[in-house]
């Protein structure tokens, strides 16, 4: 079982936690676009600052984030950290790589799975491809990607042939996404078995996640109880979007607020 991070939110506390940004290495404006949704984000005073996986397109390694076009989002990041917020990172299934740079300037590289305590109300945080139970090559891969022998190859490739491995793969996944998506025009259905297993599990009342793309808040009910699913979107697809907790209670949001 996947390690959980339990903690207690504060009914103050003012968090914003996002994923899906897909951040495309080299592209200049879609990188100033996330440069300010951190900028509000300094200007709201959070206190937590949260990506719950897929900041990058892909991420195959410390070697990509050393390249001076990344320079300006750990600046931000790091500035956010000077401020007094906390920033964590969970990882996704495109930029599981993520570690030491991050942790460099300050950020926390979280367990894949965090609850919150929220006046009572549990909520869990994950970035969400562990539902997807039904998918067993998916579930495959990710336990080979996530394998220690990966880490270590992401440190002997050349760049070159990292970044030619990440975008083929990213070429037969997006295939693989959209004939899931034709079937309902949504891909929530991949995630809801998984999504049941773990409720039935964990009795939480409140689920944040990304992964399927779909900006949304699904209400399910399970054994009688009601459950809040909040589910994030790919930016690219759906323009920037993220959850706000305030008050103690969690909001989808979407940035600049229109």
């Amino acid at each position: 079982m996947a390690p959980i991070l339990r903690e207690e939110l504060a009914p103050s506390a003012r968090v914003w936690m996002v994923s899906d940004v897909h951040l495309v290495d080299g592209d200049q404006a879609y990188l100033d676009q996330f440069l300010s949704f951190l900028d509000a984000a300094a200007a709201a005073d959070l206190d937590q600052f949260l990506v719950f996986g897929d900041l990058f397109e892909f991420w195959i390694g410390d070697r990509q984030g050393r390249q001076a076009f990344y320079e300006p989002l750990f600046h931000r990041l790091r500035g956010l950290v000077a401020r007094g917020t906390r920033v964590g990172l969970l990882r996704g299934n495109r930029d599981f790589l993520i570690g030491t740079l991050f942790e460099a300037i300050g950020a926390e590289i979280l367990p894949d799975e965090v609850e919150f305590d929220l006046g009572g109300q549990r909520l869990h945080l994950s970035h969400g491809d562990q539902f997807c139970i039904e998918d067993l090559s998916y579930q495959r891969a990710r336990s080979v990607f996530r394998s220690r022998p990966i880490f270590w190859l992401s440190r002997v490739l050349p760049g070159w042939l990292g970044r030619f491995l990440a975008r083929s793969y990213r070429g037969i996944s997006e295939r693989k996404k959209a004939r899931k998506k034709a079937s309902t025009g949504n891909r929530f259905h991949t995630i809801e078995a998984g999504l049941r297993r773990a409720l039935a599990a964990g009795g939480q009342e409140i689920v944040v996640c990304g992964h399927i793309h779909h900006f949304a808040e699904t209400r399910i009910e399970l054994e009688g109880r009601p459950v809040r699913v909040l589910t994030t979107g790919a930016w690219e697809e759906e323009g920037p979007n993220y959850v706000a907790i305030e008050a103690g209670r969690p909001f989808l949001r979407r940035h600049p607020a229109s």
